[in-house]
Formats: C-alpha cells, structure tokens, sequence
C-alpha cells in the first residue's frame, strides 16, 4: 500500500487551521504588548511635560543620586572635606 504524500497528511492533521490559531494568538500578543508599551511612553511622558521643568529635574536627580552615586561616607558622617568634623 502507498503511504499518502505530505499534503495528504498535513490537510488530515489539520495543520493549516493549527499554524492560523498559531499565528493569530501569536499576532495578538504582539499587538497587546505594544499597545500597553506605548501607553505606558505616553502615560510617563504626559506626567513629565504636566509638572513644571525644575520639579522634573529634582525628581531626575534625586534618583540618580540616590541609585546611581556611590556612598561618600564624609558625608554621611558630617565630617568635612579634611576628615574633620564640620562646624
């Protein structure tokens, strides 16, 4: 007996239905993803352009000194420049 081509068998598995619910899930979260990327860029950038611009910049700064800068433990001790305590 011969055994059925590749078409034969692909239309009785039913793989073209199987790839179509693949690719359309698979379109639907993509377009999902990017829809709540970009209303969160225009959330952020709505928040940003309402406050005025040296409140951004304190905010901006803050947290770069607050994660970004290494500890100065001078500072933290009060002691000045020379090791000394400040007045």
């Amino acid at each position: 007996m011969k055994s059925p081509d590749l078409w034969t068998r692909a239309r009785k598995a039913r793989l073209g239905r199987v790839a179509l619910v693949y690719a359309g899930a698979s379109w639907a979260i993509i377009e999902a993803t990017d829809l709540f990327i970009g209303l969160v860029v225009v959330v952020a950038t709505a928040i940003i352009q309402a406050r005025p611009a040296g409140e951004v910049r304190h905010v901006i700064y803050g947290f770069l000194a607050r994660y970004l800068d290494p500890p100065r433990p001078e500072i933290e001790l009060g002691l000045g420049a020379n090791g000394r305590a400040a007045p």
